[in-house]
């Protein structure tokens, strides 16, 4: 497994070797461990259904997550959402894809979401038992996020939501 940095501290990808004819492993402890915390025990794995141009997100990260997509094609995009950040708003686009099967590891004090390029689209996710922060708007100018497809708005803005005292130091 390569793991690569990302522009955001604390998030990276994660591209698997191959084991065997359309056999990979999405994750492992020994590779990813310089991306997680040491004492990090996940405790929860999520499955999704995602179809063409639906946005699910932003959710603002309070615990660390892992997301792969097994079926399909998406486009994750990640938002340092902590104050004082020097990459404060920046966002960055991952796209999940069935050919190098990328994982992302998303760090808390981030925001995430995707959206579904293929018809059915589905995302795994590994994380701990944590609630997520509020969500925020995909569609916030503030962001200027270039989704592949329009999106719908949804959540609250960045602006609120720093105005509310909803955003990690």
């Amino acid at each position: 497994m390569h793991l690569e940095r990302l522009p955001i501290a604390g998030v990276y990808r994660a591209t698997p070797r191959r084991k065997a004819p359309r056999s990979y492993d999405w994750y492992r402890v020994d590779a990813l461990g310089p991306a997680l915390p040491a004492d990090w025990r996940p405790e929860i794995g999520s499955m999704h259904t995602v179809h063409r141009a639906e946005v699910t997100g932003l959710y603002i990260e309070t615990g660390h997550r892992l997301i792969t997509c097994v079926t399909g094609r998406l486009a994750l995009v990640v938002v340092d959402v902590r104050k004082g950040s020097a990459t404060f708003s920046r966002w960055i686009p991952v796209d999940l894809e069935p050919v190098e099967r990328p994982t992302v590891v998303i760090p808390p004090g981030t925001a995430w979401g995707y959206q579904g390029f293929s018809e059915v689209s589905v995302v795994v996710t590994l994380h701990a038992d944590v609630p997520l922060g509020p969500q925020l708007d995909p569609t916030d100018e503030d962001l200027q996020i270039t989704w592949p497809a329009p999106a719908a708005a949804g959540g609250i803005s960045l602006e609120n939501a720093l105005a509310r005292g909803d955003l990690p130091e």
